[in-house]
C-alpha cells in the first residue's frame, strides 16, 4: 500500500528534498509551489497528509491549514518553517485573514530523524484505508 503525500512548498528544492525522502520510504508525491496548487491538488487527488511551508505569497501555510478545515478535510497537516518563532507573528497578525495550526510544527532546516519523529506523531491520524 502506498500512501500518497501533498508536498506545498514555494521552494522547489524543498519541494525535491521532501519528495526523495518521502519516496524512500514508500510515498507517493504530489508537489505543488503555492497553497492555491496545494488546495486543488488536494481536491483532485486522494491525500493522505500533507507537508507544507508556512511563509509563501499570497496564501501562507496557516491560511492554507484553516481552509483546508474549513473544506472538511480532517487529514494531518505538518507545518515547515525556516521562522525562529515558528511563524507564531504570522499566524497571530492582525489583517484578518483566517488562520489555523498545523498537526505538527517542523523547523528547517531539520533532520531525517526530526522529519521521521514528525511524521510518527501524526500517524494515528493518518487514513489508511483510503490509500
Amino acid at each position: 500500500m502506498q500512501l500518497k503525500a501533498l508536498i506545498i512548498d514555494d521552494n522547489p528544492e524543498i519541494v525535491d528534498l521532501v519528495r526523495e525522502v518521502l519516496a524512500a520510504n514508500n510515498f507517493s508525491v504530489t508537489p505543488a509551489l503555492s497553497a492555491e496548487e496545494g488546495l486543488l491538488r488536494l481536491k483532485h487527488g486522494k491525500i493522505q497528509v500533507v507537508i507544507s511551508d508556512i511563509r509563501m505569497p499570497e496564501m501562507d501555510g496557516f491560511e492554507f491549514v484553516a481552509e483546508v478545515r474549513r473544506l472538511g478535510y480532517a487529514l494531518p497537516i505538518i507545518g515547515l518553517t525556516g521562522l525562529s518563532d515558528l511563524g507564531k507573528d504570522i499566524f497571530e497578525s492582525q489583517d484578518g485573514k483566517q488562520r489555523a495550526w498545523p498537526d505538527q510544527m517542523l523547523a528547517k532546516p531539520f533532520t531525517y530523524d526530526e522529519f521521521y519523529q514528525a511524521f510518527e506523531s501524526i500517524s494515528d491520524r493518518i487514513d489508511y484505508a483510503s490509500a
